[in-house]
């Protein structure tokens, strides 16, 4: 599944498109046929709306120690309370998820990392809403709608899975690597440098002999060391208008991933 150049971005979509899509109005409907077949098995987390028994009032979670397994919660009184998970309750407005669309896995491999040891905890704490049917397996949702689901729920999911569909290199950002090469050339790189990064995909920059330019040792290693350009030497013989052939020397640099 792992291809050259893909992003964080692309790979979550690739992964996400695998899952069976169900709307809400079925589980809605199913839910109401067998109650007690369904069960919320989301974990609370932080950022999470809840009701605490023991003051009646609701509030936020803000921490969770996973050492003694307690929540910090700050009340809307402005009052911060410790407690334990079956202190207090999920203050949700619906049964489901706001979002219109649910999911299931398509692959028994992620059913069985959701289900095996923390996976509804790490699957929770990426803002998602889980469901489970006794006979039908885990189904899961979104409790929001306006903003960018694979920003916000998607990628850190695929993070948390421990996917790595993408390529890393595409991970860093093309002003991380211009700061690497001004630190490396110094002012008189300036101009170049801007050229490299300008680079799109598969695309080559000429440096050095006939073509002009020059890069030294430290630049060439810079270069290299960036990952997302490769850098090759290159040595031809090139005949002058007299007749004479004439060495040139110089650099090819390819943008190899964006």
């Amino acid at each position: 599944m792992k291809r050259q150049g893909m992003t964080i971005n692309e790979a979550a979509h690739e992964w996400v498109r695998e899952f069976n899509a169900i709307q809400w109005g079925i589980i809605d409907k199913l839910m109401a046929l067998d109650p007690d077949e369904w069960h919320e098995v989301t974990v609370k987390s932080v950022g999470d709306r809840v009701y605490c028994y023991e003051s009646g009032k609701c509030g936020e979670i803000t921490a969770y120690d996973v050492e003694t397994e307690m929540y910090t919660v700050q009340l809307d009184n402005g009052d911060e309370v410790q407690i334990e998970e079956s202190d207090m309750e999920a203050d949700n407005y619906t049964t489901l998820p706001m979002w219109g669309t649910m999911w299931s896995f398509g692959d028994s491999a992620d059913d069985w990392w959701l289900s095996d040891g923390n996976g509804i905890r790490i699957m929770s704490q990426c803002g998602f809403r889980i469901y489970e049917h006794e006979e039908f397996g885990y189904f899961f949702g979104i409790d929001g709608a306006g903003y960018d689901f694979y920003e916000a729920h998607w990628i850190p999911l695929y993070k948390a899975r421990g996917l790595r569909w993408h390529d890393e290199r595409t991970e860093i950002s093309d002003e991380s690597i211009r700061d690497q090469l001004q630190y490396v050339g110094g002012k008189e790189y300036v101009d170049l440098i801007e050229k490299i990064i300008s680079l799109d995909v598969d695309e080559t920059l000429n440096v050095g002999g006939y073509y002009g330019g020059c890069l030294n040792k430290n630049m060439v290693k810079a270069i290299e060391q960036s990952q997302k350009f490769s850098i090759v030497q290159r040595h031809e013989k090139v005949m002058e208008m007299n007749g004479h052939y004439n060495d040139n020397d110089y650099y090819v640099i390819t943008r190899e991933v964006r």
